[in-house]
This record gives structure tokens, C-alpha cells and sequence, in this order.
């Protein structure tokens, strides 16, 4: 790999990093990845475990020589669209087990391109934590290799048969431990790359990313998977600040990640909100440890619009028992209230013609 010349198209990349391909930005994150490691000519993808489903945000031109596949049909989508029928369900295990534990994993496994066609991937998964060693990891890097000519040959059988055997994971002879060794390698060397335009150049702490980097990306795995509007706050920062807003959250309020990472919730509420409510989250919020309380307020979304917000916030804990976040789950009722209101408006109605004509009782049945 040639040095690396300029590092700042990853200000870009840190800025952008929002997903998938129908985000503007992510064409930007694309294009500054592409400055940076155009020159590699082996197939890789890196992806981003800070978005829901960790999905891919580049892909190096091997990749597409290699599957088949086109831009269009990579970025913003997972890299399991390369597994299929015949693909050994342990060899995915091991990747998923890699990804919870943010650590490096190595396997041969059958994947597709995108006509169908079977081939033997050498895959090597590498983390990278553009902040240090003990920093959460911000990306991960796939490197794929086509090492179906290797076990055919250690087999000593044609493709279509391998592929009917492909649900264990074929024998590692020497040939495809070192290829193995050597993506595992490669995959160092890039995220090396990566490292060094980050220290070269500090890069913005608040970017546009779904989720804060005090958040490990493994949490981050599951809590992609929840459609339901919630937020994460973390206590043991100044201000209790948001550092996870789900995708629920941002379509109810139409604020971008950008917008509320790093703020308070206190953002949504308009000089309307009830200052019982409030009263009532304080209190919860300031008990040692804070207590789950639920209260029902006026917000107010990204366009001034306001909404009724039935508010749930809960403490979550970590293993040791100790509070590492505050989960704050939103449910709009602003419907709901609206009928209780107009029912209630004509009921009052009623029962004032029921007095003006002298009757004493309604049936309200």
C-alpha cells in the first residue's frame, strides 16, 4: 500500500457515517473511502455497526469483480446477501459471535455471486477503533478471497459436490491457513490506513451517526433490531446526554441523529410541557439509584409540530448490577387523547341541554 497523502476525506467519513444508500451522505462517506483505499486492489467491503444491521458503506472494486454485484446493490445493505442455501450455518455463527465480541475471526465458507454461482470465500473480519486500542469499534472490515480452486483440489472433488458437503466447514489445509493468515493481514493493513488519517487529523466528535461512540457497537447490534421509538441516555455524563436514538425515535420527531446525540431530551419539550411531568421525571432521574417512572406530556417534533408523548424511563444495567444507561421509550397518543377530548366535550354538551330541559340524569351508557 503507498502512503497515505491526505487524510482529510475521512472528516467526511466521520461526519457521514448515516447508512444506507438513500442518505445523501452516504455517497460522500463512498467517495472519501474510495479517495483513501482506491489503490487496494483485493476484495473487501467496510461496514458500520454505529447503524442498524451494520451495514456495508464501501466496497472496494475486488469486491464487485469478485460477486457480481454493483454499488447500488452493496452500500447500505448487510454483506449476508452473499450466503445462501448451502452456506455452513457455523462458519455464520463464528462471524456473529466476532461481531458481539468486537474481535477479529477468520473462516471458509460457501457464499454466491450475485448470478448464483458457488464459490469458497477465505472471509476475514477485522475491527477497527479509529479513536485507540480500548475505544469502541467505529467500523468493520470484510475481506473476501476466492479460494474455491483450494479446496477443490484438498477435496479432490469438483465444485457442485464441495457445495453439497458445504454445511461443515471444508478442511483448513496449509494453503488456506495461509490465505486465511494473509486477509487476516490485509485486513490489518487497511484499518492501519484508516488509524493513521485519524490521528493525522482530528476528527468531529458529534457526527451523524445513529448512536454515540460510548456505545459498543455489540449492543448496538441488537438494539438496530427494536422498531419502536426509544432513546438511550447516558447518566454518567454531564447532563445525562442522548448517546442512541433509534430509527423509531427519529421518524416520530423528524430530528436527524445529528440533531439529538449528544443533547438532552429535554429538547423535545416546548414551553407547554406540564411542569408535573417534569417534576415527576426529575425526581426519578435524581433517586440513587433512578427509578422507572411513566408520564404523559406535550413535545414538540423537529418542525414545531406538537404531539402528546406518553413517556416510559427506565434505569438499564449492566452485568455488576450498576446503571449504565437511561432508556426513555416515547409512545405517541396524541390520537387517542384527541377522542377522549372530543367525547368528553360532548358529553359535557349533554348534560348541559339535559339540565336546560330539566332532566337530572343521563344515560351515558
Amino acid at each position: 500500500m503507498s502512503a497515505l497523502a491526505d487524510p482529510s476525506p475521512l472528516e467526511a467519513v466521520r461526519a457521514g457515517l448515516a447508512g444506507g444508500r438513500q442518505d445523501p451522505s452516504s455517497q460522500a462517506v463512498e467517495s472519501s473511502f474510495s479517495h483513501l483505499l482506491a489503490d487496494i486492489d483485493f476484495s473487501f467491503v467496510i461496514s458500520n455497526p454505529r447503524m442498524p444491521d451494520n451495514p456495508v458503506c464501501y466496497a472496494s472494486p475486488g469486491f464487485y469483480a469478485t460477486t457480481g454485484y454493483s454499488p447500488e446493490e452493496i452500500v447500505g445493505r448487510n454483506c449476508r446477501v452473499l450466503q445462501g442455501r448451502d452456506t455452513c450455518r457455523r462458519s455464520v455463527v463464528e462471524i456473529r459471535d466476532a461481531l458481539r465480541e468486537e474481535c477479529p475471526v477468520s473462516v471458509c465458507l460457501l457464499n454466491y455471486r450475485r448470478d448464483g454461482a458457488p464459490f469458497w470465500n477465505c472471509f476475514a473480519l477485522h475491527p477497527v477503533r479509529l479513536g485507540g486500542t480500548h475505544e469502541p469499534v467505529d467500523l468493520y472490515i470484510g475481506l473476501q478471497a476466492d479460494v474455491t480452486g483450494l479446496v477443490q483440489e484438498g477435496a479432490g472433488a469438483s465444485l457442485s459436490t464441495t457445495a453439497a458437503a458445504s454445511r461443515a466447514e471444508p478442511r483448513r489445509s496449509a494453503d488456506l491457513q495461509a490465505q486465511e493468515r494473509g486477509a487476516l493481514e490485509r485486513g490489518r493493513a487497511v484499518a492501519g490506513r484508516l488509524a493513521a488519517a485519524a490521528a493525522a487529523r482530528a476528527l468531529p466528535r458529534r457526527a451523524t451517526l445513529a448512536a454515540g461512540r460510548s456505545l459498543p457497537s455489540s449492543l448496538l447490534c441488537a438494539l438496530g433490531a427494536i422498531r419502536e421509538s426509544f432513546l438511550l441516555t447516558d447518566p454518567r455524563l454531564p447532563g445525562g446526554p442522548i448517546v442512541y436514538a433509534s430509527p423509531g425515535f427519529l421518524a416520530l420527531t423528524g430530528h436527524g441523529a445529528g440533531d439529538v446525540l449528544g443533547r438532552n431530551p429535554r429538547l423535545l419539550q416546548g414551553r407547554e410541557a406540564c411542569a408535573e411531568a417534569r417534576r415527576v421525571l426529575r425526581e426519578a432521574l435524581a433517586r440513587d439509584p433512578p427509578t422507572a417512572a411513566t408520564v404523559t406530556l406535550l413535545n414538540r417534533r423537529a418542525d414545531g409540530s406538537r404531539w402528546w408523548n406518553c413517556l416510559h424511563i427506565a434505569p438499564l444495567r449492566d452485568a455488576q448490577g450498576a446503571v449504565r444507561y437511561i432508556v426513555g421509550v416515547q409512545v405517541d397518543v396524541t390520537a387517542r387523547l384527541r377522542g377522549q377530548e372530543r367525547r368528553a366535550g360532548a358529553s359535557g354538551r349533554g348534560a348541559e341541554l339535559a339540565e336546560a330541559a330539566g332532566v337530572t340524569e343521563v344515560d351515558r351508557a
